[in-house]
């Protein structure tokens, strides 16, 4: 009996959902009891999961889908990096429109937290392309974002609206199928990809 593909899809679906709703409440709980500058997993590794964990965090999860077999990898790195532009862009529009004040008064960008955005978005993608790995990329996310509010750098709602915004574009990527922007501008010919230009 054959089974349906619909029905062989969903539990990685709900496995992968269920993972980011329980890391976005583990950030939730974890950014209002610790509070700003609260320091609780520690200055020195707070420094480390912001800068150099987080660059590592994001060159794997942008890089890794070239792994992949032939055009499929690229295309997933293709996808990948639009994701990781397009959350961008609307996380620094949202910070230019919000002007809210960092906890530790270094800025007037802490709404919302662009780490927060930016790990939880290369996380949902990753976690498309590879549903096994989907916990530790989660669990990076979460890490990441905790560690923003814990180090004094953001307020508990700049993470969960990054994180919130970060997992929407990337759903909203993955939920096309060819993209958002970019990909629609690529059309195949048996010689391979070819840019279509529009004006």
């Amino acid at each position: 009996m054959r089974m349906n593909p619909r029905h062989t899809r969903f539990p990685t679906r709900m496995y992968i959902r269920t993972m980011f709703a329980a890391c976005i409440v583990v950030v939730l709980i974890g950014s209002t009891s610790t509070g700003s500058r609260a320091d609780v997993l520690g200055r020195d590794f707070n420094r480390h999961v912001t800068s150099e964990f987080f660059e590592a965090y994001l060159a794997v999860g942008l890089l890794l889908p070239l792994t992949g077999k032939g055009p499929e990898g690229k295309r997933r790195v293709f996808r990948t990096l639009e994701t990781a532009g397009i959350t961008i862009l609307l996380t620094e529009g949202l910070k230019g429109l919000s002007h809210e004040d960092r906890p530790d008064h270094s800025g007037h960008d802490s709404f919302p937290s662009a780490h927060a955005s930016l790990s939880f978005a290369i996380a949902t993608m990753q976690s498309a392309y590879h549903p096994s790995s989907a916990p530790l990329w989660c669990a990076g996310a979460a890490l990441i974002s905790l560690s923003r509010v814990d180090e004094g750098k953001h307020f508990g709602q700049d993470v969960i609206a990054g994180a919130a915004l970060g997992y929407g574009v990337a759903r909203w990527e993955l939920s096309r199928k060819r993209g958002i922007i970019l990909q629609p501008l690529i059309g195949s010919r048996e010689s391979g990809l070819m840019a279509v230009v529009r004006f």
